[in-house]
């Protein structure tokens, strides 16, 4: 009985902290619309049973440029998004090369492309 209330504990704690890690995700892609207004926001995500995941945020400008990205990894709902270095300033084509072996970035460039 004792572990069935604790596994259930912890599944309730999940729950709470997945909400909130959504609340970030929104609130994210809120405040890359109000500063690039004329940009496109793509994002792309990677999702792995029991491997760590990610979640990639790109804001692309109406030439196929990115302005900005931000990439989220990790395995627990504790992870957090970081600004990806070196991709400002890249076109659509370079980054799909430069970034090859990143799925989330690859999948929100090619968000982007059906979108456009």
């Amino acid at each position: 009985m004792k572990i069935l209330i604790a596994i259930v504990i912890v599944y309730v704690i999940n729950i709470f902290l997945s909400f909130k890690q959504m609340k970030k995700y929104k609130e994210k892609t809120a405040r890359l619309k109000k500063e690039y207004p004329t940009s496109y926001i793509s994002t792309g995500k990677n999702q792995k049973i029991l491997k760590q995941g990610s979640i990639a945020i790109l804001v692309i400008n109406k030439t196929g440029k990115i302005e900005y990205g931000e990439l989220m990894k990790g395995r627990t709902v504790f992870a957090k998004f970081k600004k990806i270095e070196n991709i400002d300033g890249l076109f659509i084509k370079e980054a799909k090369e430069k970034f090859a072996h990143e799925a989330a970035i690859i999948n929100a460039i090619s968000f982007y492309e059906k979108i456009k």
